[in-house]
């Protein structure tokens, strides 16, 4: 990796930020997520394990998703408004349009999100009955970069 190359990469470091990795605490399901640790250098303890650069805005938008709007006590404009479109809705066209509006405006009030392409809420075809969709989503970094990110399972009608 020359000079260039590494400078770009601590830019985009810089540019996505860092936080506490949060591992699933069910590999089959986003059901709620745990603060991962990791020994600190030297052997001297634990530590938070930390995530960076783009892995750590994929995390987020991940986070943000399974989070129900207004949940978040310290910021009741974070997380995803979903539920509403569950509550308020009761023809299922309408409720997979709201649901999709709904991962949008969560897209937008991220500020490494410059653009988004496409949303696809795509049934999940290993289910008879068909209640989760699975969330891919397009967009346009801060960085100019395309991505293709599957947000996860959204359930409607629990």
């Amino acid at each position: 990796m020359d000079r260039s190359d590494t400078e770009s990469q601590n830019l985009k470091k810089k540019i996505y930020g860092w936080g506490a990795e949060c591992e699933l605490v069910d590999s089959k399901s986003d059901i709620g997520r745990d603060i991962c640790l990791a020994n600190r250098s030297g052997g001297s303890g634990l530590d938070f394990k930390t995530i960076e650069g783009f892995e750590n805005l994929a995390q987020a938008l991940s986070i943000a998703l399974t989070t129900a709007l207004g949940a978040d006590i310290f910021n009741n404009k974070y997380g995803y408004d979903g539920l509403n479109a569950l509550a308020q809705e009761s023809n299922p066209i309408l409720v997979r349009e709201r649901m999709r509006i709904a991962v949008v405006k969560l897209l937008l009030k991220d500020y490494r999100v410059r653009r988004i392409v496409d949303v696809k809420m795509e049934e999940d075809s290993n289910e008879e009955i068909k209640r989760t969709f699975i969330i891919k989503v397009q967009f346009e970094t801060i960085t100019l970069e395309q991505v293709t990110l599957d947000l996860g399972k959204a359930v409607p009608n629990v």
